[in-house]
């Protein structure tokens, strides 16, 4: 790397255009999963809907939880469909703030995808204590 005016760095032309090049191809991976996650995520929604009218149970807490979820990965699929969208800017023209948006829509995307992952555990984990120790109260009692 070599100094230019002031703090700025100026990188290799051969390096820039591989940032570009896989860049690119990201982009085409990030359409992808946001297309098909906008289609799978209103037919997991119906999905849920038909069961709780079909199945007897608890459906309203399922069907609170099945849109929630739902409606987060529609968010998810905004958002990589968003950072394609900035990917192939940079891919097309190489400008370093197009870079840094395509970076910071994935950020966002990543950040969202581990809080939820986040919770989901914790859910899990709080779900397997519940069920230990209702099931041990049963047995002491």
């Amino acid at each position: 790397m070599e100094e230019t005016s002031g703090s700025v760095l100026a990188l290799d032309e051969q390096i820039l255009e591989r940032i570009r090049t896989e860049v690119s191809r990201t982009q085409r991976w990030l359409k992808f999963l946001g297309v098909l996650s906008f289609i799978l995520s209103p037919i997991s929604i119906v999905a849920l809907f038909l069961k709780m009218i079909l199945s007897p149970g608890p459906g309203i807490i399922q069907l609170i939880a099945g849109l929630i979820i739902g409606g987060l990965s529609m968010l998810l699929a905004a958002f990589l469909l968003a950072s394609a969208k900035k990917a192939g800017a940079y891919a097309d023209n190489g400008q370093p703030e197009d870079l840094i948006r395509f970076n910071g829509k994935l950020s966002v995307y990543f950040t969202i995808s581990g809080i939820l992952i986040l919770v989901v555990l914790i859910g899990l984990i709080l779900g397997v204590v519940f069920a230990l120790t209702s099931g041990l109260f049963k047995t002491i009692i």
